[in-house]
């Protein structure tokens, strides 16, 4: 059980949004169009905040290294997954 949670925990990203918010369809619309390796699942945490899981870690890794996306209107970040994170402090 473990092993699987810290194996779920290298596969997922947290992503925010800087500005504007953004509706589940356009936030996926644009994540696909400009992450470099697709995603499994996302999950809305609040209205800025969002996590991304990928089918391998590589997909996490890669999407890390991007500064920001800005797309119709949004602008949005990715930073690693901590398993205590908590969108709303």
């Amino acid at each position: 059980m473990k092993e699987s949670a810290a194996k779920k925990t290298r596969r997922t990203v947290i992503g925010r949004t800087l500005g504007g918010r953004a509706t589940l369809k356009s936030l996926l619309d644009c994540l696909k169009l400009h992450l470099p390796i697709p995603l499994v699942s996302i999950t809305l945490l609040t209205k800025r905040y969002f996590e991304i899981l990928f089918e391998e870690e590589k997909g996490a890794k890669a999407t890390r290294r991007l500064t920001a996306v800005e797309w119709s209107g949004l602008s949005l970040s990715f930073s690693r997954y901590a398993p205590n994170f908590n969108a709303s402090a």
